[in-house]
């Protein structure tokens, strides 16, 4: 192919639309929405200049998938450098040609649909990205010679490719079509082609991704609809009879085949593809949280297994734990794999050759090295975290954090407060505490940060999240008895307590460490109290929050930390997510992670007060009632607790009782006047917000020397 529209095969000169070549005579319709929606979303983004706000006006429930880059996480197991040249079959919005041509020479973005081609070269455009190459075409006969990508990504396209009817999700998701097709090839027969037509356009010694659901997956057995005819259990179904039942249904034929583990890769090696890698996905290769070989998963199981809010992927993850250990990755939800054109496949994952290149891997061990991708956020902002997995020793040796878009910063800031407080800390045992840096840089204009292991977990997570889930399956339920729910509810949180508390001390104790051994000196709270108070207020009401219903709760604080003569407080490092999740257990000690909030110079309330009042606040942000957080705290166990936790904080760190007694205030008014980044929702914090600001504002505690 070349930018005249020349296809490069048949030397036949195709049209040229606004720039785009297009190679089929009969253009098809693949799209979430239908064109009219399309071409004014198109119109907009031209005319305004900016793609983002077009996306929020006219797809917001798909705006995930299109301004997200989350979905080309799995890149960095791919065997490319910067300068592969690409082909996303497939492409659509450009959920991952974006995000992947920031790190490579060029990438080909090929779709049946001309409207969302037009919108990524817009897209494109805005963002500065020069080297994304639009096509219309249809994967089974592509305008390019032979030989000529270093690399395919076939995400969530082999599925349709048997199938050639227009698609438009809103219209044909839930009702029948009117437009049934009577179709001469088998389905398997024609991705089988295709895949040899990407085959045929493959560099001897290229690769392809493939990413596409599980026939098996365990989603399935327990009820999820087929994410492309919506309906349930068809995949389990023969072929003829899920055919059969399609008709009936949809007034369509079943062709949208998915595969098992094994008949996935019989399929890609039919197609003439070799050295075929298999993974598994969890719980959608759209949206990873993890992928893992299906190699080294029974090493990395407990790491391949991971729950989250959402009710129906908690209820995939408790079933997919009770699975026996042997078949688990067989009935992941979603597959991937990674395959090449002849035996000559230089198959080294793209970020164990940059640990190469910068020396955190030796040539001579490298090839014993596997990848795996543990994610937990997914903002543009955040950074995609990938295991170092050593097979010889079976263990994983380095945590890497990327991030998912160039002259992101803030792996690097991280990495500098990490060594700051590592050149702070005198003590050997404490330093261990923290997270050991092999590398923090920017690879091939990806910046990355590495770090050893930590064997570890955090610390209530899982219990917390589980609570949560509880309160509010309950109170949507609305189930009967109410008194009886609440004993339970009781029952649990004692238990809960009873189990944190030990934990909660042991982080208490290294937070005071930590604090200690970063002062820089120490200050009269009486000095500053004034300015501080003002400062924070001031900053609160700048976001525009309304701090005129609290002038009293604020001044009795300006004028209580003003009396304070005497009482000296340090100024030290101030971690800034110091909560329970970033607390790992270790079998001799904990460790801290996450310092992306950091900061240099601090008082020591916020850190302390997120500890202890974010779980309390997030159980108490699952009520119903009208019931104020300080009465809560009151009724339940929780003042008990609190108590305790701040008579032991006070006792290492030397911070008076009379102090603390005002850190509901303190700590609330620190958090809501952090500024976050750009990609953090502050409202994910427990203590920020308007609402949570009045709860804590006029709290005081009346704790006793115990």
């Amino acid at each position: 192919m070349e930018q005249s529209g020349q296809c490069t095969r048949c030397r036949r000169y195709y049209e040229v639309k606004e720039g785009i070549p297009v190679f089929e005579e009969k253009r098809g319709y693949w799209c979430n929405v239908d064109q009219i929606t399309m071409n004014r979303m198109i119109k907009h983004a031209l005319i305004s200049g900016n793609w983002i706000e077009a996306v929020s006006m006219y797809i917001q429930k798909y705006a995930e998938a299109v301004v997200h880059l989350h979905r080309a996480d799995a890149q960095f197991i791919f065997p490319i450098d910067t300068k592969a040249r690409v082909l996303d079959a497939g492409s659509m919005w450009g959920g991952l040609t974006i995000p992947i041509a920031q790190f490579c020479k060029e990438v080909y973005a090929v779709d049946k649909t001309w409207e969302t081609l037009r919108f990524l070269q817009i897209r494109s455009e805005q963002m500065k990205l020069e080297n994304i190459k639009p096509v219309l075409s249809g994967i089974n006969k592509m305008p390019f010679s032979d030989d000529y990508f270093d690399f395919v990504v076939l995400n969530g396209v082999l599925e349709w490719l048997g199938f050639e009817q227009d698609i438009i999700l809103e219209k044909h998701w839930k009702g029948k079509r009117e437009d049934r097709q009577i179709y001469v090839r088998d389905p398997k027969k024609m991705q089988e082609h295709a895949l040899g037509e990407l085959l045929r356009v493959l560099k001897p010694g290229g690769g392809i991704y493939v990413a596409i659901e599980n026939r098996i997956g365990l989603q399935y057995f327990l009820g999820h609809p087929d994410d492309h005819v919506n309906i349930r259990f068809v995949t389990f179904f023969p072929r003829f009879l899920a055919n059969y039942i399609t008709k009936i249904i949809k007034n369509a034929e079943y062709r949208t085949y998915i595969y098992s583990p094994s008949k996935l890769v019989e399929l890609i090696k039919g197609a003439g593809f070799t050295n075929v890698k298999l993974y598994s996905v969890y719980p959608h290769y759209n949206k990873i949280y993890r992928i893992t070989p299906f190699s080294i998963f029974a090493s990395l199981r407990s790491f391949a297994i991971v729950g989250y809010a959402h009710i129906k992927v908690f209820a995939l993850s408790f079933v997919w734990r009770l699975t026996p250990k042997f078949c688990t990755k067989y009935i992941s939800p979603s597959l991937c794999a990674i395959a090449s054109k002849g035996k000559t496949f230089n198959n080294l994952p793209r970020l164990l050759s940059l640990l190469q290149s910068v020396g955190v891997l030796d040539t001579s061990e490298i090839s014993y090295h596997e990848l795996s991708v543990v994610n937990n956020r997914f903002g543009n902002g955040n950074p995609t975290n990938y295991l170092v997995f050593d097979k010889s020793s079976e263990r994983i040796r380095f945590f890497c954090k990327i991030s998912r878009q160039q002259n992101e910063k803030q792996l690097i800031k991280e990495s500098e407060m990490i060594s700051y407080a590592k050149r702070l800390i005198s003590s050997p045992e404490l330093a261990s505490s923290l997270p050991s840096i092999r590398y923090a840089g920017v690879i091939e204009g990806i910046p990355i940060q590495v770090t050893d292991f930590i064997e570890g977990s955090p610390i209530g997570k899982g219990v917390l999240d589980g609570l949560r889930r509880i309160n509010n399956f309950i109170d949507i339920c609305k189930f009967p008895l109410p008194s009886l729910i609440n004993k339970i509810k009781a029952i649990a949180r004692k238990r809960w307590l009873k189990i944190i508390n030990p934990y909660m001390l042991e982080g208490i104790e290294l937070l005071a460490k930590l604090q200690h051994a970063t002062k820089v000196r120490s200050i009269r709270i009486s000095t500053i109290a004034e300015e501080w108070v003002n400062k924070k207020v001031a900053v609160i009401r700048d976001k525009g929050m309304n701090t005129a219903d609290f002038k009293h709760e604020i001044e009795s604080l300006r004028c209580f930390l003003s009396k304070l003569n005497g009482i000296e407080v340090p100024v030290c490092m101030v971690h800034g997510d110091y909560d329970l999740c970033n607390i790992l257990v270790r079998e001799n000690g904990m460790s801290i992670v996450d310092f992306e909030h950091s900061e240099k110079l601090g008082l020591p309330f916020f850190d302390i007060g997120n500890l202890i009042f974010g779980p309390l606040l997030m159980e108490w942000k699952c009520l119903q009632d009208s019931i104020s957080l300080c009465d809560y705290a009151e009724k339940t166990r929780w003042k008990e607790y609190i108590e305790k936790w701040l008579n032991h904080y006070s006792d290492i760190s030397e911070l008076p009782l009379e102090v603390l007694s005002f850190l509901p205030c303190m700590a609330v008014l620190e958090q809501n006047a952090k500024d976050y980044e750009y990609y953090r929702n502050p409202y994910d914090y427990p203590m920020y917000g308007e609402n949570i600001l009045k709860e804590m504002i006029g709290w005081r505690l009346n704790i006793f020397k115990k």
